[in-house]
């Protein structure tokens, strides 16, 4: 019996973790190299950190990224070589991961427009495959990729379109599911059950189930939700979207294969028509975010200079408030100097004109010719001893 992979696409913030996470509820492993939970996906996103890795380096050899639109498949000459590393490495992954296990999931919305290349593998692989694709309401994607990324909304909403599109062609009569995200919130155990009728996997764990619903499964997952009528509703959106949308929930569970395969050509259709036009639409949001990030890089520097301003401003006021501080305390000492003198002066000028210094005169008078003679007397005394000789 061959071993089996299951696929979980579709576009960026549709509910592709919310169904990875349900994977061990069909006994299917999500390996160990899962990328941590991050502030914008605190539940985590139930990634291969080297499945992600393996599409970012093969979209960056179309010189295309995550968030491109338009995207070509044709790998260019030059990378020819690092085009087959990449397809043995993928190969070497989706075996290793399948050691010792029978069912193997991964989930990353790049795969959506990747899977030219992950099929390939599979084939190589020799394993069974079946895909679920996940569908959000596009406005709902697009307010979302507004908050996470500033993603312009007419550029989300080409994205979910691509995506979406193209995980439908390349998976055509595949075993695959439709999945709307709002259900799967809404009536998970229905959809999981309605989900594992249609892939063939009749082994759900009861235990695993019931864990998934009350633990990990709320409200909070879909931050930012818009009915079907608004979509219509929204002038921004094009036609061809809101009825491509609409199409799709009406035949997620029950799909007419000759009446979808009708639609989507002429989806299809639409979209080469666009295709020039959305690689124009990404190269010019591509030129506004870099605009924008200089603007922000020298908003920042302007920011920082105004801080060290404020701080040398703040530092100088202080030098200054210590330094009148200090002048204010000389002052006062001057100040308080110059009264002490005062009254010293002002005792003295007292004490001469008090009669006991009037009567006292004589006697300071005698007082000093008493000390005039003694100096003289002492100055007589020693010069005679300079100046004896010996006889």
């Amino acid at each position: 019996m061959k071993k089996s992979i299951i696929v979980v696409t579709g576009m960026h913030r549709s509910g592709t973790s919310a169904m990875a996470r349900a994977m061990p509820v069909f006994h299917c492993v999500l390996g160990n190299q899962l990328i941590a939970p991050q502030r914008d996906n605190p539940k985590g996103f139930w990634e291969d950190r080297e499945v992600v890795e393996l599409d970012d380096r093969l979209l960056e050899l179309l010189d295309q990224d995550h968030l491109s639109v338009g995207i070509q498949n044709a790998v260019p000459p030059a990378s020819a070589i690092e085009f087959e590393r990449l397809r043995g490495r993928a190969l070497a992954l989706v075996q290793q991961r399948l050691s010792g296990v029978d069912c193997f999931a991964f989930k990353d919305p790049r795969t959506a427009r990747l899977l030219w290349f992950w099929k390939d593998v599979f084939d190589r692989a020799d394993v069974e495959i079946s895909y679920v694709i996940m569908l959000r309401n596009p406005l709902s994607v697009a307010q979302s990729l507004l908050q996470r990324n500033d993603i312009d909304p007419t550029l989300a909403l080409w994205l979910w379109y691509e995506h979406t599109l193209l995980a439908l062609r390349d998976t055509a009569h595949e075993r695959r599911v439709l999945v709307e995200f709002e259900e799967l919130l809404r009536n998970p155990a229905s959809v999981l059950d309605s989900v594992a009728r249609v892939l063939r996997y009749d082994r759900i764990d009861q235990v695993r189930l019931d864990e998934y619903v009350s633990s990990f499964l709320d409200e909070s997952l879909n931050h930012n939700r818009y009915a079907r009528d608004e979509l219509r509703a929204c002038s921004f959106v094009p036609g061809a979207i809101a009825d491509f949308y609409d199409f799709l929930v009406m035949q997620r569970w029950s799909v007419d294969e000759a009446r979808f395969d009708e639609e989507c050509g002429r989806f299809w259709r639409f979209y080469e028509d666009m295709r020039p036009t959305l690689g124009l639409v990404h190269r010019q949001w591509k030129e506004r975010r870099e605009l924008y990030r200089e603007l922000s890089s020298t908003q920042k520097e302007l920011n920082s200079t105004q801080r060290e301003l404020i701080s040398t401003q703040s530092i100088s006021q202080s030098y200054l408030k210590s330094a009148m501080e200090e002048k204010r305390r000389l002052e006062e000492l001057l100040e308080g100097q110059k009264i002490d003198r005062a009254l010293v002066e002002a005792e003295l000028r007292e004490l001469y004109r008090s009669k006991s210094w009037q009567v006292t005169r004589p006697l300071r008078w005698l007082a000093k010719q008493i000390r005039a003679k003694d100096e003289t007397a002492h100055r007589g005394v020693g010069c005679g001893d300079r100046c004896a000789r010996p006889l």
